[in-house]
């Protein structure tokens, strides 16, 4: 059997770390860009958002109340999806929900949540649909996308 020299055992090593690192960086890049092309801003309140240009930006629901706090947002650019949760005072619960018609107990139960990835602010998805915390979720078809009310802890999730 032929003996393989230190030369060629180390250009061998060489050649398989270079193919495990390909191999990884393979691995970690696509969700890495995929998390690149999903842009994503906090802001403590409505003015804050204003401020930054986000509420006349189109990056804030049409909905979104002058109370608004604790608000997130997050968007794909290439596909068109987009959500933002936030919390909202209590004088705005009813014009929050002016003029929108509730969701029927089967049209929730068919409703398409997807989620938006490394979120950890978005905590609606489809298994709220049929829990009991979906109860007391009112569910919405917001004229720009899709509105889900939380009164009791008056949180507010839309997305489109």
């Amino acid at each position: 059997m032929e003996q393989v020299r230190p030369a060629e055992k180390r250009r061998n090593r060489a050649i398989l770390w270079m193919i495990g690192g390909m191999v990884l960086i393979g691995i970690a890049l696509p969700p890495l860009w995929a998390r690149e092309q999903q842009p994503r801003s906090a802001y403590a309140t409505y003015a804050d958002a204003r401020r930054a240009g986000a509420v006349t930006g189109g990056l804030m629901p049409r909905r979104l109340p002058a109370s608004a706090t604790e608000i997130y947002e997050k968007h794909f650019t290439g596909a068109g999806h987009h959500w933002v949760r936030f919390r909202f005072g209590s004088r705005d619960s009813a014009a929050l929900v002016a003029g929108l018609v509730p969701l029927a107990e089967p049209q929730v139960k068919g409703l398409t949540i997807p989620s938006p990835g490394w979120a950890t602010w978005w905590l609606l998805d489809q298994g709220v649909t049929t829990s009991s915390q979906g109860k007391r979720v009112s569910f919405y078809r917001a004229e720009d996308g899709w509105l889900a009310v939380d009164p009791r802890t008056r949180t507010a999730y839309f997305w489109r």
